[in-house]
């Protein structure tokens, strides 16, 4: 009785924020960028089977978001994801202003459930308090680039909360969905470009073939879905992608050169790629949740195309190391545990009041994924010199 009451409850909150929303942020229209893109584009491919990607939809989107046509040397504003995007998001069937609102208050209920996941999955699903599973959830809600994510109704919350379902499936034995979930990681291709091929090694090192097959499978699937609706859309979206290269860059890679950030980018990728396939050792870095960490936090440093609000992603490892550091005794864990806190709590918010003009992109893009790869690294050391912390190994 107690959970069903505890159910109904938890329904009516969730349905007094869809209405808030409705009322009070829906109608600003021209703010929500990020969802009002996605939601024309997909339902020009849902509904009118016209194809997203198409000069006519980008140029009717961008009256959408500014009211007139955007200069063809700047960023084109366009419907840049893959299509099944619109297969798997059901928000954007509905009226915009509604699909807006359900969609803030979906990413806040996938905010909190993958913090919940983070925590169950490094600790093997092993209780850590309910005081202390409270004050995590309540450092991912107030997390900065969580903010960031639910103001500009953002997709970064959802590859968070796929890529630790993934990761929660898979410790569960469940592999073949484990490989279905992985698919909508790439979603947001960006942010799939490390972690989708890091995991695809690993399974063939364990071989966990019913994880490749429901991948490979899925995959091919959501791929093909949309050639029934709008036929070959391949080139339409390569060139998308290639107008995109020219005119979308993020601050942080604005006048280095191509062979710069590749060279970058191929060098951590290749580090992380080492790490994957020699990572079976005795101390428990092994574990799938570090190698995760490693991977978001290189993504986030290396790739381009990623802005401030992508860094919601670091919650993963950020979360983790405060679980793991949790079960170590000694003064240097309590130090590092001490600068994850900081680095999740104070960090973010202190490069937002010391950047010029409160737009920390350029300093914080960098600046905090590298913060984080050092503090993994630091956690490395610490469970090397203390191999037993009581965190059980992922399942082999």
């Amino acid at each position: 009785m107690r959970k069903i009451l505890l159910t109904v409850l938890l329904a009516f909150v969730l349905l007094l924020q869809i209405v808030a929303v409705y009322r009070f942020v829906a109608p600003r229209e021209h703010y929500i960028f990020d969802f009002a893109q996605r939601w024309h584009g997909a339902r020009a491919l849902l509904l009118e089977q016209r194809n997203p990607y198409s000069r006519e939809v980008t140029d009717e989107i961008q009256m959408v978001l500014v009211g007139q046509p955007l200069a063809p040397e700047s960023c084109q504003q366009g419907f840049l994801y893959p299509p099944f995007l619109a297969f798997t998001i059901p928000h954007f069937l509905l009226p915009y202003s509604l699909g807006l609102s359900v969609w803030i208050v979906t990413l806040q209920v996938l905010l909190v459930a993958a913090a919940w996941l983070i925590v169950r999955c490094t600790t093997g699903d092993r209780e850590i308090g309910i005081a202390h599973l409270l004050l995590l959830t309540l450092a991912a809600v107030t997390f900065r680039y969580s903010l960031l994510n639910l103001g500009y109704a953002q997709f970064s919350i959802l590859i968070l909360f796929w890529v630790v379902v993934t990761w929660w499936l898979w410790n569960r034995g469940q592999f073949l969905l484990a490989g279905l979930a992985l698919t909508q990681v790439a979603s947001k291709p960006q942010l799939a470009l490390l972690l989708i091929p890091m995991w695809l090694l690993v399974a063939v090192a364990r071989r966990r073939w019913r994880f490749v097959l429901g991948f490979g499978a899925a995959m091919a699937l959501l791929l093909a879905l949309p050639f029934f609706f709008v036929g070959n859309w391949i080139p339409a979206f390569l060139e998308g992608l290639r107008e995109a290269l020219n005119t979308c860059q993020t601050p942080v890679y604005e006048g280095s050169s191509v062979v710069a950030r590749l060279g970058v980018f191929a060098a951590l990728a290749g580090g992380l790629f080492a790490l994957t396939l020699t990572s079976p050792g005795r101390w428990q870095t092994r574990q799938l949740g570090y190698l995760l960490s490693l991977g978001i936090a290189t993504t986030l440093f290396g790739t381009p195309f990623i802005h401030s609000y992508d860094l919601v992603l670091a919650l993963l490892p950020l979360l983790y190391g405060l679980v793991v550091l949790r079960e170590v005794h000694g003064r240097g864990a309590r130090l590092l545990e001490l600068a994850f806190w900081a680095t999740l709590v104070i960090l973010p918010w202190l490069l937002w009041a010391l950047a010029p003009n409160h737009q920390p992109d350029l300093l914080e893009r960098w600046l905090y994924p590298l913060v984080v790869l050092v503090l993994l690294g630091g956690l490395a050391v610490i469970q090397m010199s203390q191999p037993r912390t009581g965190i059980p190994p992922a399942p082999d």
